[in-house]
């Protein structure tokens, strides 16, 4: 997570000492000593940290709603490669779904990329497969684990293999696995 953090600062000109992120990141893990938490930092342009926890709620089992985007995204679009704040196409798209969780998002050649908080993972033929980064992603620290173990593995994925698919999870560092359950019919 710290180099995920190090490589946006750096693209994007962010002042960002990598020191005070691990102070951040032991200040908070001082702070809260038991029980699971979902932390967030921010760095400012200049380099200044925010950071806060939150209890992480168990939603083992849960499945989460999930619908298709509307409309394409630019796979070119730097911001969908990095972690940032700047997330306004995402978010609004998904507010204006109240009965999914979260959506599933494509690009302009019609290629699944992720969803707002999730690499999406579609199960098809007996073998896992997700989006490579030249969709249009950003590449999760979990996702990154999955392939290095060879859980899953990359190719492109059509909006059409998300119908045929025998299975499709969204994943995450912090939930880990995610079923899901499709609210587009």
């Amino acid at each position: 997570h710290v180099t995920r953090m190090l490589e946006p600062a750096a693209f994007f000109d962010f002042v960002l000492d990598e020191g005070a992120v691990r102070a951040a990141l032991e200040a908070i893990r001082v702070e809260h000593p038991q029980g699971a938490w979902k932390v967030r930092l921010l760095v400012s342009h200049k380099g200044e940290i925010q950071s806060e926890a939150s209890p992480l709620i168990a939603t083992t089992g849960q499945l989460w709603r999930v619908g298709l985007a509307t409309a394409p995204l630019d796979s070119a679009d730097r911001f969908l490669f990095h972690k940032t704040t700047h997330r306004s196409f995402y978010e609004e798209p998904v507010r204006e779904r109240p009965d999914c969780d979260d959506l599933i998002f494509w690009n302009e050649r019609g290629e699944v990329t992720e969803s707002s908080i999730a690499n999406v993972v579609v199960e098809m033929d007996g073998e896992r497969w997700t989006p490579p980064r030249s969709s249009g992603l950003l590449a999760g620290t979990f996702r990154e684990e999955l392939l290095a173990l060879g859980e899953i593995r990359e190719r492109v994925i059509s909006k059409e293999d998300l119908k045929r698919a025998e299975e499709v999870f969204l994943i995450n560092s912090v939930r880990r696995w995610m079923p899901v359950k499709w609210m587009d019919g």
